[in-house]
């Protein structure tokens, strides 16, 4: 490959991620988002490696990159899929009591969304997912139960990007025949496996043409 007419662009959509010619870096286009966190395998060009490194990720780094390189033998494209994920946080449960009804809560930070699923006869469901000032989403859901007899509820939560899940149950039983507020809180904190992606290399190796 001939290394002087080398030209090197990564993007992500519309945006410049690195552009390298005339055998440097050359980065005046480069998005914001990413000044700071790319490198390409200087060393490695010749043989035909444009893998870009990239650090410190974010949740907007995720999706769809395109690779261009152009040499003496031709122009190349590639597409390489890029998803950004982080574990969620210690999943807080709170059991509240209140005037003929039961609420139970569970609350964490994670990145993207986690699925949850409520296993319980009857109840009403609330999920509301909100970002947070570390560009994650702050997931609270909560289960309402009008009880008439003992009943065990379960809840999990999972995050597939990370192979993480998270699972509770208690049982419950219903209040007294009255309508006094009461409000006993529970609140339990659960230790998960973390997983940690960062940093990411896309990998794009380039075949010589034949």
């Amino acid at each position: 490959m001939d290394f002087e007419s080398l030209i090197v662009n990564w993007r992500h959509g519309d945006t410049v991620v690195h552009s390298f010619y005339r055998r440097s870096d050359q980065l005046e286009k480069q998005s914001e988002v990413y000044n700071g966190r790319t490198s390409l395998f200087h060393d490695q060009l010749p043989a035909g490696n444009a893998s870009l490194m990239l650090k410190d990720i974010q949740p907007e780094h995720n999706g769809e990159y395109k690779c261009y390189v152009t040499c003496n033998s031709g122009l190349y494209a590639k597409k390489v899929h890029l998803l950004v994920a982080a574990p969620y946080d210690e999943p807080e449960i709170a059991v509240e009591y209140l005037c003929e009804k039961i609420v139970i809560s569970l609350s964490s930070h994670s990145f993207p969304q986690p699925v949850v699923t409520w296993f319980v006869s009857v109840g009403y469901e609330n999920t509301t997912l909100t970002p947070d000032s570390r560009g994650r989403y702050r997931l609270q859901s909560n289960m309402t139960l009008n009880l008439n007899s003992t009943e065990t509820v379960r809840v999990e939560m999972s995050l597939d990007a990370v192979s993480q899940k998270f699972s509770w149950a208690v049982t419950l039983h219903p209040h007294p025949a009255c309508c006094e507020e009461k409000s006993p809180r529970c609140r339990i904190g659960f230790g998960v496996a973390l997983v940690v992606l960062i940093p990411a290399v896309l990998m794009l190796l380039l075949q010589r043409k034949r």
